[in-house]
């Protein structure tokens, strides 16, 4: 692979490998090359917008991470480049996709970037290496360049953002439900609320199984943004954990999260933490569902009440 990019940076290519590439940026093969076509592209300056974004949205990090590299070129364009996609990667599970996005941003109009830069700052500014990257991408007499350079401990007022309803149902259900915010809930009942309805799928102070996020990183997040991302769980639905829909050439079909790949096989994560290895020979077609696995619905399990318990159990102290 590396080869065969030397010889098209000395040679150039033409329109029929442009598209032999970017059928190369696939979910079907291998992660390592998905990352190097989207290299490839960038470098002969054939990457357009569209394969960029839903690189940006790729399960394997390494993509994610090439992915914001090549969006830099993306950024002065007319219509503002895919800045909200990059700008969500500075929440991304990995770090390495964090401080990525934290070099990233610097590429895009400094108005728009420095909120997401505080956040950052505010959640991944201890580290040192993301603190130092979100420094390259500030101007030295911005306040928040002069707060991050005296390496002390970051305490920044930045305010939690609500993600935006995903559906105009969901918003009216969400709506219904702010009253929980003033609701007491019983911790006990939240609990069981908990191994019935949210264990098959994420884990929380040592219970439940880990296909989603695990519940106590949720913990210290308002009761405002709890109720989104329980009755709305599509509204905001982080690269690692959106589920796909792959067909198999035997005609069966299995929708799940991608757990892990290697060179000649996906692996992916059903709820009930079950895992099922596909060899990438099988596969006859594999569809991003750019969906949360969680259903919407809840409501219809959880009035306010119950609601109420079992965001107590989430947020009580361990």
């Amino acid at each position: 692979r590396d080869t065969v990019q030397r010889l098209f940076q000395e040679r150039g290519m033409d329109e029929n490998a442009v598209e032999v590439l970017v059928a190369l940026l696939e979910l079907t093969k291998a992660p390592q090359v998905r990352a190097q076509a989207l290299a490839t592209l960038g470098m002969a300056g054939k990457l357009e917008s569209p394969e960029v974004v839903a690189a940006l949205a790729d399960p394997h990090a390494g993509v994610r991470i090439e992915a914001l590299r090549q969006s830099e070129a993306l950024a002065r364009s007319p219509m503002g480049g895919p800045f909200a996609e990059v700008a969500a990667l500075a929440s991304d599970g990995d770090a390495g996709v964090r401080m990525q996005a934290a070099f990233s941003l610097g590429a895009f109009p400094r108005l728009r970037a420095e909120e997401a830069l505080a956040r950052l700052a505010t959640a991944d500014g201890g580290e040192e290496w993301i603190r130092a990257a979100i420094l390259s991408s500030l101007s030295p007499e911005r306040a928040l360049f002069q707060t991050l350079n005296t390496g002390e401990a970051i305490d920044l007022d930045v305010p939690e953002l609500g993600a935006r309803p995903s559906a105009t149902d969901r918003a009216k259900v969400i709506a219904e439900y702010a009253g929980v915010v003033d609701l007491k809930g019983d911790i006990e009942k939240g609990h069981a609320r908990f191994q019935a309805l949210c264990a098959t799928c994420h884990r929380l102070r040592g219970e439940g199984t880990e296909v989603g996020p695990d519940l106590g990183m949720t913990r210290g997040k308002p009761v405002e943004w709890l109720l989104g991302a329980i009755l709305d769980p599509g509204a905001i639905v982080e690269a690692r954990y959106s589920s796909w829909k792959v067909t198999l050439k035997s005609g069966d079909v299995i929708t799940g999260i991608i757990g892990a790949e290697t060179a000649n096989s996906v692996t992916f994560r059903l709820p009930g933490g079950i895992e099922h290895a596909v060899l990438r020979e099988d596969i006859a077609k594999l569809q991003s569902l750019c969906a949360s696995l969680m259903p919407a619905g809840f409501e219809s399990a959880l009035d306010p009440q119950a609601m109420a318990d079992l965001l107590a159990w989430i947020r009580a102290e361990p």
